[in-house]
Formats: structure tokens, C-alpha cells, sequence
């Protein structure tokens, strides 16, 4: 279409020459509503722009010594003993989840195998044999 003004649409017309063509409508830029999140952090900017000249190296110090703990321990006999209570409540809390979950399967495999001898879904056979050969798994673990 081509219009009075040297082919643009009237609507381009008004926004491309500045004026609003007489409508009485603006154009109003708003940021993407996925930004408005960002919006707090603007406040990072006058702080960034502070902070530079208000630190100092005083906590250098305690930063290396902090660095040069990491790579030499202590061996001091509270912290020693400190640690080695914590492996053995920890090792302590693994048997006793793994004792746990094999007499808990082994009670649920039973359910099961007289459930489905039943059922008639297992032989009397069957079933002795599955039992003897999960017996021996388990004593096989241990």
C-alpha cells in the first residue's frame, strides 16, 4: 500500500518522522518480564563501585593461615580422637543399614515365596530350592 508520503503505512509515517501523527499515543519501552527478576540486582552496581577502596589486607593473614591448615592438618590428640569417633559412628551407621536391609529382604523374599506357593504360582520344589539358594547368597556376603 502505498500511501501519501512516500510509501510507508501511516503508522510508520508518524513513528519514523518523530511525532505521534495526531493519535494521542505513545510508545512506551518496557523491559521483558523475564528481567524484571534482575531488577534487584541494580543494586550491586553502587556497591561495586564503593567497595574497592574500603578493603585493606588485614585479613590477608588469617586467609593464609586458613589455606595453609587445609593442606597441613592438625595433629592434635582432640582433634585426632574428634575424627575418629565420627569415622566409627559412621562406619557403625553403614553396618547397621546394611544389617538392617538384608533382614529386611530376606523377610520380604519370604512373604514373597509363600505368597506365591499360595498362589500356586510356585512349586513346593521351587520354593525350597530359591529359599536354600538365597540362604547361601547371604551367608556368602557375609
Amino acid at each position: 500500500m502505498t500511501g501519501v508520503g512516500g510509501g510507508e503505512a501511516p503508522a510508520l509515517q508518524g513513528a519514523a518522522s518523530g511525532h505521534n501523527g495526531g493519535a494521542g499515543r505513545r510508545i512506551l519501552l518496557r523491559p521483558a518480564v523475564p528481567l524484571l527478576v534482575l531488577l534487584p540486582s541494580l543494586v550491586l552496581l553502587p556497591l561495586l563501585a564503593i567497595l574497592p577502596f574500603l578493603a585493606h589486607g588485614g585479613g590477608l593473614d588469617l586467609l593464609g593461615q586458613f589455606a595453609l591448615a587445609a593442606v597441613t592438618p592438625s595433629l592434635d590428640p582432640l582433634v585426632l580422637r574428634s575424627a575418629l569417633t565420627g569415622l566409627a559412628t559412621t562406619v557403625g551407621m553403614a553396618l547397621l543399614g546394611w544389617a538392617a536391609s538384608l533382614v529386611l529382604g530376606l523377610l520380604l523374599g519370604l512373604l514373597l515365596l509363600l505368597g506365591l506357593r499360595r498362589l500356586g504360582l510356585l512349586g513346593l520344589r521351587r520354593g525350597y530350592v530359591a529359599l536354600r539358594l538365597a540362604a547361601r547368597d547371604i551367608l556368602d556376603l557375609l
